[in-house]
């Protein structure tokens, strides 16, 4: 039995929660259902955050514009960031774009990052090394990062200069992965588990792809090129979009030992989707891998363990924002509200728990039977090269 910490809320608190939820999850998504629901969109720079969410994005918005995310700091090397192309600088742009937003406080440095962007692709426009007749799941993972943060910062500044990098990290990197998706190994003994680190590394290569101990990761890459397809609408990305789809709907993630943030991400990505096109069947198969994860992936504190089916291991706030936002959706869609309920325990015993004090997030050991501990305690003060960016996705 899963313990729910916000039982003793009197119902007043409760009431203001349910509001409060139910507004943010318009905010964020301007309410678009395929039904008339009656639902008012807000814009959210019409809200100002006060109370202790404003004062959690001003301390994660303070944490960003330290000298690690500052722009003679923040572009990584391959070697440096361990072979995550992107993955370091999209976050970091996603989580500046998301705080700006929703604090209406100028970003010190953002500006000068984007400036940059240029200056760090390869010669075909993306992140990371040029394969030939090869995939690395990892560096799909990080440019998928990129065009998160690109395309939640065209959303915003309507800057034309950046849809540039948004096509070229599209069209030839994803795009030109065409056919290699649906080849992407799933089947549970074509997979190395139960290895892999807080940061996930390249363990093996099968059918041509550089595989991650972060079980399914590409597919982080795919809610990227989703939401690049809003904004770009080619029939050539929708078609690349359409086989990774297919073959993530194919994944049995229990079995495979799928990374939990990665799957939810995709999911994200599934709805995102269903939200271009108006086919809900999308979003009926989020729910039902939400399903899975709400039995076999969410700690009893509404944290996660990192991998489907793997509990001695650790939680992942990048994961917890993703599970967050992901109820908001279905919830938003679906008017369940059940959905409602776990983003409310998500967030006040999950995302807030794992902020640290200096504004970042970090990891906690997964309590339980499996990894013999029945007390929660942080595992890594600060997971700063990912989770900490994440977290400002989260909280705004």
């Amino acid at each position: 039995m899963q313990y729910k910490y916000m039982n003793n809320m009197n119902k007043n608190m409760y009431k203001k929660s349910f509001v409060t939820f139910s507004l943010i999850v318009c905010i964020i998504s301007g309410c678009n259902t395929f039904e008339k629901n009656g639902d008012i969109a807000v814009p959210i720079e019409a809200i100002t955050m006060k109370g202790e969410l404003g004062t959690r994005i001003a301390k994660n918005f303070d944490r960003l514009e330290e000298a690690k995310y500052q722009p003679e700091h923040v572009f990584l090397t391959d070697e440096e960031s361990r072979n995550w192309p992107g993955d370091t600088e999209g976050r970091t742009i996603l989580g500046l774009v998301m705080d700006a937003r929703a604090s209406k406080r100028i970003p010190k440095y953002l500006e000068e990052i984007i400036d940059r962007i240029p200056a760090h692709l390869n010669k075909l426009g993306y992140m990371g090394k040029v394969y030939e007749d090869a995939m690395n799941e990892q560096q799909l993972s990080g440019n998928g990062w990129m065009l998160r943060g690109l395309c939640e910062y065209y959303e915003w500044k309507k800057d034309e200069k950046i849809l540039s990098v948004i096509q070229s990290i599209s069209n030839n990197l994803f795009v030109k992965g065409k056919g290699f998706y649906k080849e992407y190994p799933i089947i549970p003994s074509e997979r190395k588990k139960n290895v892999g680190e807080e940061s996930g590394s390249i363990q093996d290569t099968r059918n041509k792809w550089m595989l991650s101990s972060d079980i399914g990761c590409v597919f982080i890459g795919m809610e990227g090129a989703i939401h690049a397809y809003k904004i770009l609408k080619t029939p050539e990305l929708n078609k690349v979009i359409q086989e990774m789809i297919a073959r993530f709907l194919e994944i049995d993630l229990e079995e495979i030992k799928a990374q939990t943030h990665a799957s939810l991400t995709a999911c994200r990505g599934l709805i995102r989707y269903a939200e271009i096109i108006g086919d809900r069947k999308y979003i009926d198969e989020a729910a039902k891998r939400w399903q899975l994860y709400h039995s076999q992936g969410i700690t009893e504190n509404y944290e996660n363990y990192n991998w489907f089916g793997r509990f001695n291991t650790w939680t992942e706030p990048c994961a917890i924002v993703d599970s967050y936002m992901l109820a908001m959706q279905l919830w938003k869609h679906t008017r369940d509200t059940q959905y409602l309920n776990d983003a409310a325990f998500i967030y006040y015993n999950g995302l807030c728990h794992t902020q640290r004090y200096n504004g970042g997030f970090g990891c906690d050991n997964c309590p339980g039977e499996a990894s013999h501990s029945h007390s929660l305690q942080p595992r890594i003060n600060e997971a700063h090269w990912c989770c900490t960016m994440r977290g400002g996705e989260g909280l705004s």
